[in-house]
């Protein structure tokens, strides 16, 4: 077994980059088994919806849960960066629907998943159908946030 040692980029004080030595040494390809290059790719996270449509009466809430997949074919090791899961709506079902705050989940394992439950309650109010999306961001290296799907579900208020 060979050991690999790990270059990091340091500039300014803040660690960037763990490479593996054999990569910079010899160029080598990306290795889909080396948990580094799985690590700075994001992407393959496939969010599913249950149920798809739910009748509510105004002022009673409507109950969701969002199954997070990780379907990555190309990191068959290690888990995901961590994810948020996050509820949109246009214009007129925000003020019909009291939509609740982002869920954090950890990091999934390969073909793993992890279910996020929401509660959406409608307002007094509200009469009709509305149409929400549930946003599934995984953080990106560097920090940043990268929508990675979307699952949509109808609530309709009677």
């Amino acid at each position: 077994m060979v050991r690999r040692l790990l270059s990091v980029a340091v500039v300014a004080g803040v660690a960037f980059a763990a490479i593996p030595s054999h990569a910079l040494a010899q160029g080598a390809p990306d290795d889909p088994y080396d948990p580094i290059v799985c690590e700075s790719r994001t992407g393959g996270v496939e969010p599913s919806v249950a149920p798809k449509t739910r009748k509510v009466k105004p002022g009673k809430a409507a109950k969701f849960r969002v199954r997070v997949t990780n379907a990555r074919t190309w990191c068959p090791v290690g888990v995901t960066n961590p994810i948020k899961v996050c509820v949109k709506a246009n214009k007129s079902a925000r003020k019909a629907l009291k939509l609740p705050k982002c869920v954090s989940l950890p990091g999934i394992a390969y073909q793993g998943s992890r279910p996020a439950r929401f509660r959406i309650k409608a307002k007094g109010s509200a009469a009709g159908k509305y149409k929400v999306t549930f946003i599934v961001k995984e953080k990106a290296f560097g920090g940043k946030a990268v929508v990675q799907g979307k699952a949509k579900a109808t609530i309709r208020v009677s």
